[in-house]
């Protein structure tokens, strides 16, 4: 039987409710770890860089051990990460704990890495559950595949003023772009920073997204909603929309790599692609 292990965070009631039908519907074993698990595990990874000495090893496998004695390793067929971050200790410090989150995302990402097509969603630096478009991706994506989302102004002084009803976006999350930080004496005016302004817009509805199947999606959109989340190079993914206060037409406000599972509908297409992809490396592996 195929072994699925569900790694997410404390609180995260979709990875729960995954868990739980995966389970029973009984064709998987099921492995699940929260954040707090996952902090007093022991975790064995060899990135595939080679021996120190240079010298051809024979293949080391990777694992993790948590303290209920379950285990994550070469006989996991799926692994779904909804983990934003990989929990290390906590530390006594805060330049410690700093420290010690890097090290445990960088080995979380290379653990994550070498799995190939065992994870879900590839892994990315920008996310270990899978990489979340920016807003200007995500512009750019959506129009290529015939979708819309709200309008946008992006200028380099925030003192800008944004036009009428229009609001100032947070630039908390992805970013669109990069600004440069550096250190400027007291003397010095302070810099302009950058600013983003968007229409508004309502929230009107969430699809979920697996293995090219769309659920939720605005009716006739779905074969549009699937090309996006392909071309954002996800296997799964939340896409939200809405509209202007003015227009029907729905717009793309977001996809997200980890879907919050909102009704039963969602709930059973994930469950069923997480049941392929298991028993798909499950069987290559048996051959």
């Amino acid at each position: 039987m195929p072994k699925v292990a569900v790694l997410a965070h404390l609180g995260d009631s979709g990875a729960v409710a995954l868990a739980a039908h995966l389970r029973r519907r009984g064709h998987a074993k099921v492995v699940y770890a929260d954040e707090r698990a996952l902090a007093g595990a022991r975790l064995v990874h060899h990135p595939p860089s080679g021996a120190p000495d240079g010298k051809i090893t024979a293949p080391m496998s990777d694992s993790v051990l948590l303290s209920d004695g379950s285990v994550v390793d070469e006989a996991t067929d799926l692994i779904i990460c909804r983990l934003s971050a990989f929990p290390p200790a906590r530390q006594a410090t805060k330049e410690r704990q700093d420290y010690a989150d890097a090290e445990a995302y960088a080995v979380a990402l290379s653990w994550l890495a070498g799995l190939d097509g065992r994870v879900l969603n590839r892994p990315s630096p920008m996310g270990l559950g899978g990489r979340q478009p920016d807003v200007l991706s995500l512009a750019v994506l959506a129009a290529e595949v015939g979708l819309s989302t709200p309008r946008l102004r992006l200028a380099t002084n925030g003192v800008s003023t944004a036009p009428s009803g229009w609001g100032r976006q947070s630039w908390s999350g992805p970013t669109p772009v990069a600004v440069p930080t550096q250190t400027v004496p007291a003397v010095t005016p302070p810099l302009p920073m950058p600013v983003m302004f968007t229409e508004p817009v309502e929230f009107r509805t969430v699809a979920a997204v697996a293995g090219g199947r769309v659920v939720g999606a605005p009716p006739g959109l779905e074969e549009r909603v699937a090309a996006l989340v392909e071309a954002a190079e996800l296997n799964v993914a939340e896409v939200a929309f809405g509209a202007t206060v003015s227009g029907d037409a729905p717009l793309v406000l977001s996809v997200r790599p980890v879907p919050r599972v909102v009704d039963i509908h969602q709930l059973d297409l994930l469950t069923w692609y997480a049941e392929q992809r298991a028993f798909s490396y499950y069987t290559s592996r048996a051959v």
